[in-house]
């Protein structure tokens, strides 16, 4: 018995001396043998499982892929410009939209779109949107309550109003942003929403942010300011502040803090339109910020979607090189043409860098004549809202839709008409959005 035993012992060591020089000059890794407390090399088979799903997994499947991060979505991002009351005309596109949103994803602007950022008009929208409102509401307000928001105080503004003092009182606008939107502060919004301003004592550019500030005095030197303590009708104010139309808003650090007993010093702004009337590079600079701070959770990837939304332009100003201040049509343009040439630049910037039409999109439309910012024409916001409802029936919208809720727009229009949810028309008045099925044939898609 022990003479077998000897035997087993020196076969399996010569056999395991054996392969252990073949695996060794293969390469093979070793490991230690619990049991016998001896030192063997491992035997690896020359085709696992793992080898396997590699060799049959599609590249873009490959196993560095991260299968989670597969699952995450990018920061989406909503800038929407200013314009006065030709806002109407962007809150009629933010209707269609929103209505196809909801219908692919059953979620609201506010719940879609991470970050939302507004200059004046804009602004005022961006809060609105941010605090809950359907984008209807948002344009039916510019219907109904434009006469409201240019009121003004009395003969003496009636008469002198543009030419000494501003030609129209912040009290109409206060009232307005109560009624819709309530007496509450930017923290309470339902998603990351800032709004422009402009100090133009300092010369800085700002975002009132619905970020909370923290402890210490504010650094004022800072694009962000963390306006959460701020009661949203101050900052709807301060965004709108256009000059010689609205008074500057004045701000204190106080107010900012939460503070009112406090003394500090007073900010001075006016309109974000001076500096960024497209918000649109501000709004992926902030999102940008608040992923590096880690404001959103495990489900966002580092990718940012921006759509930005206008309010409309008229034919392009060009400047006669031969009639000085004349050459712009008129002295009144001169504003109009600078701003134009700013936001071009933003486009095409952002265009090139974000790639148009994968990350970036940017809805305009054109009117066919000057429409002042003031305007309170019933038939001349009909005739903005046609123009802005025409560029939600072109591809490049369709385009961004598909984009943004990753669904072709028969499948989420089949989905609406299989559920039953809209109503069949086969008219189509200005002021009631419809998404076309076919010729002749439109959804209602007010929310």
């Amino acid at each position: 018995m022990k003479k077998t035993i000897k035997i087993y012992a020196a076969i399996r060591l010569i056999s395991l001396a054996f392969m252990g020089i073949v695996y060794a000059a293969q390469g093979h890794e070793d490991f230690i043998d619990e049991v016998t407390d001896h030192r063997h090399i491992m035997v690896v088979p020359t085709n696992t499982i793992e080898d396997e799903f590699k060799q049959n997994t599609p590249s873009q499947f490959s196993p560095s892929t991260n299968f989670k991060e597969q699952n995450k979505h990018p920061v989406r991002v909503l800038s929407l410009g200013g314009g006065g009351a030709r806002g109407v005309g962007s809150a009629e596109i933010l209707c269609v939209l929103e209505a196809y949103i909801y219908r692919a994803t059953g979620k609201k602007l506010h719940e879609f779109f991470d970050v939302i950022v507004g200059t004046s008009t804009g602004g005022i929208q961006a809060i609105g949107l941010g605090m809950g409102l359907p984008a209807t509401e948002l344009r039916d307000l510019y219907q109904t309550e434009t006469r409201q928001i240019f009121k003004q105080n009395g003969w003496g503004q009636w008469l002198f109003g543009g030419i000494w003092g501003p030609t129209y009182s912040t009290n109409g606008l206060r009232e307005t942003i109560e009624k819709h939107m309530g007496h509450k502060t930017l923290s309470e919004v339902k998603t990351h929403v800032a709004v422009t301003v402009y100090d133009d004592r300092n010369e800085r550019a700002h975002l009132l942010t619905n970020q909370m500030p923290g402890e210490g005095p504010i650094d004022y030197a800072r694009t962000d300011l963390p306006a959460g303590n701020l009661n949203i009708i101050d900052a709807a104010e301060a965004t709108a502040a256009a000059p010689t139309y609205f008074a500057k808003k004045i701000i204190s650090e106080g107010d900012f803090l939460g503070n009112q007993n406090s003394s500090s010093a007073a900010h001075h702004y006016v309109d974000g339109g001076i500096t960024a009337n497209d918000p649109a590079a501000l709004a992926k600079t902030f999102a940008q910020r608040l992923l590096k701070k880690g404001a959103f959770d495990e489900f966002y990837s580092n990718e940012i979607q921006l759509v930005s939304i206008g309010t409309g332009h008229e034919d392009p100003i060009v400047f006669n090189d031969n009639a000085g201040i004349f050459g712009f049509g008129s002295p009144g343009n001169i504003p109009s043409y600078f701003m134009n040439g700013a936001e071009a630049a933003v486009h095409a910037l952002l265009a090139e860098e974000m790639q148009e039409g994968e990350n970036y999109f940017h809805v305009q439309f054109s009117l066919p004549h000057k429409i002042p910012l003031d305007t309170v024409d019933e038939k001349v916001l009909n005739l903005v809202v046609q123009r802005a409802h025409a560029a939600t029936e072109t591809d490049y919208f369709n385009k961004m839709v598909e984009v943004l809720c990753e669904k072709s727009i028969s499948e989420i229009l089949n989905f609406s008409a299989q559920n039953k949810v809209p109503q069949l028309l086969r008219t189509q008045t200005p002021l009631e959005p419809m998404i076309p099925i076919k010729r002749g044939q439109f959804i209602e898609v007010a929310a």
